[in-house]
């Protein structure tokens, strides 16, 4: 007993059928390039974005490390026992954390800056402000602010002389 074979699913199909197959398989290759072309065009956007999270995230970063530094030597400073060197411990407590966050050497170090004044209460405030004026991003593709100034003020709570 011989089987015979299914009929292949092709053998069904008319002439115009086949031609319209052919049609859609030569219109398939002449679009083979467009993938690379249209990757090639947006690839300039997607670095800039890329780029731009990537300046943006270490901008913001540095702000707030100066940010922490200026609240840190503010702390410090308003809890001296001595009014009189409450700057200069905010100063060095301010500089100390920059440092540690890897920030108070090379060529790109902040300024720390402290003072008092009186509140208008009866009592006085320490202000303490850390400016990182020559602010480098690490890619330089897209526009960031040059200079990160963070300040912190915090009331004295040492006994006065």
């Amino acid at each position: 007993m011989t089987r015979s074979r299914p009929a292949s699913p092709n053998s069904d199909r008319t002439s115009a059928e086949s031609t319209s197959s052919t049609a859609f398989s030569a219109r398939w290759a002449a679009e083979e390039g467009v993938a690379a072309v249209e990757f090639a065009l947006i690839l300039p956007l997607l670095l800039a974005l890329v780029f731009g999270i990537i300046d943006y995230g270490y901008y913001f970063l540095l702000d707030m490390e100066c940010t922490h530094a200026a609240r840190e030597g503010a702390r410090k400073g308003a809890v001296e026992p001595t009014f009189g060197s409450a700057t200069a411990t905010a100063q060095t407590a301010a500089q100390g954390y920059l440092t540690g966050v890897g920030l108070g050497a090379g060529a790109n170090v902040p300024t720390v800056a402290a003072a008092t004044a009186a509140d208008g209460n009866g009592g006085n405030n320490l202000a303490v402000t850390v400016t990182l004026s020559a602010f480098a991003p690490l890619v330089g593709f897209v526009p960031v602010p040059s200079r990160i100034l963070a300040s912190s003020k915090m009331h004295y709570e040492g006994v006065l002389p």
